[in-house]
């Protein structure tokens, strides 16, 4: 689709939220959020559209600068309104597909940038259901079903059978899928199913207020999702020389693998810890560099040391550092803290024990440490 151009003229300007906004007379930009959709962007006067929002009957956009002149082209981008309209066509077609085929009713609508969604009442969803909608879904998409926007009177409402009735005053906003859904909105949507392409279910997951959230794609996003999927799996295929069938064992014997490796890492570990309390068990002050130790293996060790009558720590790795002392020791931890973070430009806290960020400092800070300690 090419992109949209008219002409308006700017009969507002302001700044909310720190971000400057103008106000025209007319306008062919949707708003962002209205309905659930996610809004139009382009160009008003050269400048660049960062937001549209409604409010009040009034439309803000939200624009990088306020343009020179008052009189403004402006330019709304087609190929993001095609996308938005496929998004909100392909909600409406498995919306009907669901209500038909499970009689449960879509709750809300959210439309995201890349992927979006619809809440429906709960039921026992399963995987082959998903399956089931999909497939439903991208027949209607290739049946090639013309959609048309019309407006019917209040009281004409009776006579069309629509999806949901919402009650609304004066005229309403019907959009028709061919011989198979009818329903009110105020959205932008195509002209015939086939311009969506694909619809692709994603996700789904049961959330508060005993609905389920479906998370879907379509259009070019659904091409650009299998083309992402297509190019992943071949260059695991790759490099790990396996088939494409094989992929799904070769990652769960991966993480068997990680899960057995962590497992004897921490025995390994467990012993390096009490080696060292073992050979520090007269030390009344250990500050010492253990690499392979992470920081709540130091924490853990600091603890150990300091119930086994050690009165002050040092403990670090590459990262992070710990310090810790017995109560019987007259030292505030707290003083030390601060001197050390303005010495070494260094974040840390604590509250029972410091913990500092120390950016490979640690044998510097080691030494000012033995000097402080040496003066108590």
């Amino acid at each position: 689709m090419e992109d949209i151009l008219f002409y308006c003229k700017i009969i507002e300007k302001g700044v909310k939220d720190n971000k400057k906004f103008v106000i025209l007379d007319n306008t062919l930009f949707y708003p962002d959020g209205k309905g659930g959709q996610i809004g139009d962007r382009g160009e008003i006067g050269g400048k660049k559209v960062n937001f549209v929002y409604e409010e009040n009957g009034k439309i803000f956009h939200f624009i990088e600068d306020f343009p020179q002149d008052i009189e403004v082209k402006a330019r709304i981008d087609g190929k993001r309104r095609v996308d938005i309209s496929i998004q909100h066509t392909s909600q409406h077609i498995l919306s009907r597909i669901i209500l038909n085929l499970y009689n449960k009713e879509t709750v809300s609508f959210h439309m995201g940038e890349e992927t979006s969604t619809f809440d429906i009442e709960y039921f026992d969803l399963k995987k082959d259901d998903i399956k089931r909608i999909e497939e439903e879904a991208n027949k209607i998409v290739t049946l090639k079903k013309d959609i048309k926007i019309y407006f019917i009177d209040e009281e004409d409402i009776d006579k069309i059978q629509l999806r949901k009735n919402v009650e609304l005053d004066g005229k309403i906003r019907v959009v028709e899928i061919d011989d198979f859904d009818k329903t009110m909105c105020g959205g932008t949507h195509i002209k015939n199913t086939i311009e969506i392409k694909l619809i692709k279910i994603v996700k789904f997951e049961k959330i508060k207020g005993n609905l389920i959230r479906i998370y879907y794609l379509s259009g070019d996003r659904t091409i650009f999702f299998f083309n992402l999927l297509s190019e992943t799996l071949e260059n695991l295929k790759n490099r790990y020389s396996v088939g494409l069938n094989e992929i799904e064992n070769f990652i769960d014997n991966l993480i068997k693998e990680r899960d057995l490796s962590r497992k004897k890492l921490k025995l390994l570990k467990d012993d390096l810890i009490e080696k060292i309390i073992e050979e520090n068990r007269e030390e009344k002050m250990l500050m010492t560099y253990l690499p392979y130790l992470e920081s709540e293996d130091l924490i853990y060790l600091s603890k150990k040391l300091i119930s086994k009558d050690t009165n002050f720590i040092f403990l670090y790795n590459d990262d992070a550092g710990i310090i810790n002392k017995n109560e019987s020791l007259n030292i505030d931890l707290f003083k030390i803290l601060n001197e050390i973070k303005e010495k070494f430009n260094i974040k840390g806290g604590g509250k029972d024990f410091i913990t500092l960020k120390i950016d490979k400092k640690g044998k510097e800070i080691e030494k000012f440490l033995w000097e402080k300690i040496k003066l108590q």
